[in-house]
């Protein structure tokens, strides 16, 4: 007569599974246990997990348990190992141990469940389509701890390896270790290692560092200086990166094209998140110029100083970039203040415009108005021509502003009459705001207009 096949229910058999669990996870944790997480242990709950998965329906339990295999990874390390790490933040060297310790154990932990579990994978997993218990628990780290730390931890080792390039010493082995969970936590496609958390959370900003660490030492990129510097970036790879990278190390000037956009980026970034909603969130059009003004002249000081600190670009990138390919490359300075005009001033200047000409009318009707507040304004659509390059430094004055302006004066006095006011009475007040706040060369259409009235 066979032996009797002893039924287990789910939850009776979950609760030895999690006490083998518990004691695995203790070992990891430092906590003493009584009872040894030996081989005789890991074949009796290998035993029950078959068990509980041959059972005939609907006891049968194979899909709880991958389920809840799933839920005590990520409870362990929601609990346990992504605060262990975070509590050490503000050493930023000890939170790395801690990140790289945390992983070590959590491949030993994935592999020894994965034993235990191994039926699941050998028959419901693959009856199934479903994603392998290794991958299931590295998705676990990658969901809790990764996702939490990447940001940080990616900060940190590019932190470290710029002072090592500054001459500090660092620990070597531990950044090679780090950056190996860039590797691992992608996982393996078509039994290959996939490389794109390596790529996109990792090497992308490392070498856009690269390329702006070796810009701000541009002027002393020659001779002797180079050589060493390629060298050194070389020799990185081969201590703690990925092989992998090192096609992508070239000498430090090849990452100037990414830095010339990276430069357009910050300013029009800025603009649009902070400049133009600062402007239209002015409820009058008083304060709306007057911060038009304000943002105006912050602009330029930060063109002037970004122009200077990335002047490599203008002595090498763009005239070589020029010569290769022949084509027209703007100057730092024009790309900022090009930005400027395409998110700021494109979009505000109707509305100036017509606040300006608002203003004028109330002086022209006896009230006082802020003269040095309309030139300022006025002066934006002067300069904004000059620094954007054109072939006439006036073409914005002349078609966003005094177009209009001469336009809605012919209206105003035509409303007033002939008889009210007389012709030359009207130059002369006209002529009064040219020396105040409009551009000289305003006075010759002026002159022409009053002509033409007489």
């Amino acid at each position: 007569m066979g032996s009797v096949h002893t039924e287990i229910k789910l939850e009776e058999g979950w609760t030895i599974i999690q006490d083998g669990i518990t004691r695995l996870i203790n070992s990891f944790e430092g906590i003493p246990d009584q009872s040894p997480f030996d081989e005789t242990f890991k074949s009796m709950l290998y035993r029950t997990i078959v068990t509980m998965c041959t059972q005939v329906p609907p006891n049968e339990c194979s899909k709880e348990l991958y389920d809840r295999y799933e839920s005590v990874i990520k409870n362990y390390l929601q609990s346990k190992a992504l605060p262990a790490i975070q509590e050490k933040q503000h050493d930023y060297v000890s939170m790395l141990r801690g990140y790289v310790k945390r992983w070590e154990n959590h491949k030993v932990t994935v592999s020894w469940l994965s034993h235990i579990f191994s039926y699941l994978d050998r028959f419901f997993i693959h009856q199934n389509s479903l994603s392998s218990l290794e991958d299931v628990g590295i998705g676990c780290f990658r969901k809790v701890v990764y996702a939490a730390m990447k940001v940080e931890v990616k900060d940190v080792v590019i932190l470290l390896i710029n002072k090592e390039r500054e001459g500090d010493e660092i620990d070597r082995t531990l950044l090679k270790d780090v950056i190996q969970v860039f590797v691992d936590i992608g996982g393996k496609v078509n039994n290959a290692q996939s490389m794109e958390y390596y790529v996109n959370d990792f090497e992308e900003a490392f070498v856009l560092d690269t390329a702006e660490y070796y810009t701000r030492k541009a002027g002393n990129l020659i001779g002797d200086y180079m050589m060493k510097a390629v060298k050194q970036e070389k020799d990185r790879v081969s201590h703690y990166l990925h092989s992998s990278t090192e096609e992508k190390m070239k000498p430090p000037y090849d990452y100037s094209g990414k830095l010339y956009e990276r430069y357009k980026g910050v300013f029009h970034d800025y603009l649009t998140s902070k400049v133009l909603p600062a402007i239209q969130e002015k409820q009058d059009d008083v304060s709306m110029m007057q911060e038009l003004v304000k943002r105006w002249d912050n602009h330029k000081v930060m063109v002037t100083k970004l122009s200077r600190y990335f002047n490599y670009l203008d002595r090498v990138h763009i005239p070589r970039k020029m010569a290769i390919d022949g084509l027209y490359v703007p100057a730092l300075r024009d790309v900022g203040f090009s930005c400027f005009r395409e998110v700021v001033y494109e979009k505000m200047k109707v509305k100036v415009r017509d606040a300006v000409i608002a203003l004028i009318n109330q002086e022209r009707q006896g009230n006082e108005i802020d003269k040095t507040l309309v030139k300022n304004v006025l002066d934006i659509f002067v300069e904004i021509g000059k620094e954007y390059g054109k072939e006439d430094e006036l073409d914005c004055y002349v078609n966003d502003f005094e177009t209009g302006f001469l336009s809605d004066m012919v209206d105003y006095y035509t409303r007033k009459g002939s008889n009210e006011i007389k012709a030359a009475e009207c130059f002369q007040r006209e002529k009064d705001r040219v020396s105040h706040y409009l551009h000289s060369s305003t006075e010759k259409k002026l002159l022409k207009l009053m002509s033409t009235a007489r």
